[in-house]
C-alpha cells in the first residue's frame, strides 16, 4: 500500500479516537441494571442485590429504587421514569452513565438524566391512632428527613375523621390520613369517600393493629375485621394500591411492619403484598419495625417511643428519596 495512503488512514483513525474521547463514547454494550463497579439491582419481590459503588440496590429491603440505574457514578439510566417521580429515574450524579430507552426529555445520564427532580416529593402517611396521636411518628420522621436535606411535603387531610384536629407543630407538616381505632377497611373507606388529599409519590402505611384487636367500630366507615384480619389487610391494600396508582402510576408504597408476637398475621400479609403487588414501576417495600418502642399503655408510643418508631421508616425514606434526587447526599 502506498505510504501516502497509510498515513491518511492513520490520520483518520486518530481523529476518530479523539472524537470518541471527547464524547465519552464506548463500543461496549450498555448493561441496564448494573452500576459501574458491579452493584446489582434487586427486584422488589426478592432480597435484592448488594450495591457496589454506583450500584442500584437500595438499602430498604434490597428494592431497586433507582429503576436499575446507578445513583452515583457510571450507572445505566433507568427506563420509563419521569422528572418528578420516584419510580424509574436515571443515574443521579456521576459520569459515564448510558442513556436507556424511556429516559424522559432525552436527558444525559451523566448530568442527572431522568433522575433530576424539580419539586418536593409528596408523602402520604396513613394509619390509626398511633399515627394520628399528638406523639405521632410523623414528626421525628420529618426531623430525620431534614438531616438529609430532603425536599418533601405531606399530603392528606388536616384532621382526623373522629378524633378531632391533628396536633399541629410549628415548622412541621401535619397532614395525614389517620383515625383512632380504624382498621385498613376503615381507612380505605375514608379514602374512597374523601380522596387521597393530593397525588402521592410515596404512601407510608402503619396499619393492622385494629384489624386484629377491633378498635373503634363504625357501621359506615370502620367494620369489624377481627374475624379475618390478614385477609382484610391484603384485600384493602390491593384496592388502595389501585386507587393510588390511578393517581400516580409511579407511586411507591412503604409498609411498616408491626413485629408483635400477638400480631404475626399482619406482618405475613405485608410480606405477601410485597411478593404479589410490587412492580419495578410502583414498588411495595416492607420496613422492619423498630425495637424497644416505649409506650404509654402497651400500644401507643410516648414521645420518645415515637422517635424510636420513626427510625427504620425514616432511614428507608431517606434512601429512597436520595436515590431519586430529592435529598442532598
Amino acid at each position: 500500500m502506498p505510504a501516502r495512503s497509510v498515513l491518511f488512514r492513520l490520520f483518520l483513525t486518530l481523529q476518530l479516537v479523539q472524537a470518541a474521547a471527547l464524547c465519552g463514547c464506548s463500543s461496549s454494550p450498555a448493561q441496564a441494571g448494573l452500576g459501574e463497579n458491579g452493584g446489582s439491582a434487586g427486584l422488589p419481590s426478592t432480597p435484592g442485590g448488594a450495591a457496589g459503588a454506583g450500584g442500584s440496590a437500595a438499602s430498604a429491603g434490597g428494592v431497586a429504587v433507582a429503576g436499575g440505574g446507578g445513583v452515583a457514578g457510571g450507572g445505566v439510566a433507568g427506563a420509563g421514569g419521569n422528572n418528578n417521580s420516584l419510580a424509574g429515574g436515571g443515574a443521579q450524579s456521576g459520569g459515564g452513565g448510558t442513556e436507556a430507552s424511556g429516559a424522559p426529555s432525552g436527558g444525559s445520564a451523566s448530568q442527572g438524566g431522568s433522575g433530576a427532580v424539580a419539586g418536593p416529593a409528596a408523602l402520604l402517611c396513613i394509619g390509626d391512632s398511633i399515627t394520628e396521636q399528638a406523639d405521632s411518628w410523623i414528626y421525628p420522621m420529618q426531623d430525620a428527613l431534614r438531616t438529609h436535606s430532603c425536599k418533601y411535603h405531606l399530603i392528606g387531610f388536616d384532621q382526623g375523621a373522629y378524633n378531632g384536629p391533628y396536633a399541629v407543630r410549628d415548622g412541621y407538616d401535619s397532614k395525614r390520613i389517620a383515625a383512632g381505632g380504624f382498621s385498613t377497611t376503615g381507612i380505605l373507606n375514608l379514602i374512597k369517600e374523601k380522596g387521597l388529599g393530593g397525588v402521592p409519590d410515596v404512601v407510608v402505611e402503619y396499619l393492622g393493629v385494629n384489624n386484629v384487636y377491633g378498635g373503634f367500630i363504625d357501621g359506615k366507615y370502620n367494620p369489624d375485621n377481627t374475624a379475618n384480619p390478614d385477609g382484610s389487610y391484603i384485600k384493602d391494600n390491593e384496592e388502595l394500591f389501585k386507587l393510588a396508582r390511578a393517581a400516580n402510576p409511579n407511586v411507591t408504597f412503604v409498609l411498616m411492619k408491626i413485629e408483635n408476637e400477638a400480631l404475626p398475621k399482619i406482618d405475613a400479609a405485608i410480606d405477601q403484598l410485597v411478593k404479589t403487588q410490587s412492580t419495578l414501576q410502583s414498588p411495595v417495600i416492607a420496613v422492619a419495625s423498630a425495637k424497644g418502642v416505649e409506650t404509654k399503655d402497651g400500644i401507643h408510643p410516648t414521645a420518645a417511643g415515637a422517635s424510636t418508631l420513626s427510625g427504620p421508616v425514616a432511614a428507608a425514606l431517606s434512601t429512597l428519596l436520595t436515590a431519586r434526587g430529592y435529598c442532598s447526599p
